[in-house]
């Protein structure tokens, strides 16, 4: 379906609610690939995803941090981590690389009619480890977020978020 980048990027909004609908894998897949598709810096492309269906796996997140029960309501979610094998040590631009793939990924789910929610971890280094650990992630490894998604069970008005009055011309003085 072609839709219009713009009015893409201004309808996203933060789903937290999704009907109990699963997802194929096309669809994941084609998710994930818009993320892949990310500005990357030195095209290192650190990103790995792990892919969580499993209701049992994702209770055990969910009974750990409460505050990630989105992962519960949707059908699938996508932990979205850094591979530092190519990361040039004491650099962070795998974060930037990370988050523009998780930008991506939220914008390529609105557009294919679906809804997502970004669920940080980093920079939290404690609750990082923790979740690695508890997905068997190898240590060149780091998690970075979750990606909550599926069909929508709640719908948001656009609001008006522009604000001319944070945007400069030249200089500030």
């Amino acid at each position: 379906m072609n839709k219009d980048i713009h009015n893409i990027i201004l309808r996203r909004r933060s789903i937290r609610v999704f009907k109990q609908e699963s997802l194929s894998q096309d669809q994941i897949l084609r998710v994930i690939k818009a993320g892949m598709y990310a500005p990357t810096a030195f095209n290192v492309r650190p990103w790995e995803f792990v892919v969580l269906q499993d209701e049992v796996d994702r209770k055990e997140i969910v009974d750990k941090w409460p505050w990630l029960a989105p992962i519960l309501s949707a059908p699938v979610a996508i932990i979205v981590c850094g591979n530092m094998t190519n990361v040039e040590p004491g650099t962070e631009w795998w974060v930037q690389d990370v988050s523009c793939a998780m930008q991506n990924m939220q914008l390529q789910a609105e557009a294919d009619d679906l809804g997502s929610v970004w669920l940080g971890f980093y920079p939290d280094h404690a609750r990082c480890e923790a979740l690695a650990s508890m997905i068997n992630l190898p240590e060149h490894i780091k998690p970075f977020a979750i990606l909550a998604m599926g069909v929508p069970a709640e719908k948001f008005e656009t609001p008006d978020h522009f604000q001319l009055e944070k945007v400069h011309w030249g200089k500030l003085k």
